[in-house]
């Protein structure tokens, strides 16, 4: 089983088929030609400020992995949702 396996059959609950944030339009388009599979933030961590989406690909057995936070059509990661983040996966 690969990672993207383990992680689809683990957080089944909490994977979207897109990363996009409501009322602005604001998609991230991605190439679907590679095993990915994409996190909700706020279903992972819902009583803590983080990002909106988490992206895990499969590329030539590299996993690559992705943290989004959309804001109407600009890229801007707050030092909050980073920290936040990283707080999460140490606990988990």
């Amino acid at each position: 089983m690969s990672v993207i396996d383990c992680i689809n059959t683990e957080f089944a609950d909490k994977t979207i088929k897109q990363c996009s944030e409501k009322g602005t339009g604001c998609k991230l388009k991605l190439n679907a030609s590679h095993e990915h599979v994409i996190l909700k933030g706020e279903k992972i961590c819902s009583d803590r400020k983080i990002c909106d989406c988490i992206i895990f690909v499969n590329q030539n057995n590299t996993l690559i992995v992705g943290i989004v936070e959309l804001k109407s059509k600009h890229i801007y990661i707050p030092v909050e949702s980073k920290n936040s983040l990283q707080t999460d996966l140490k606990v988990h």
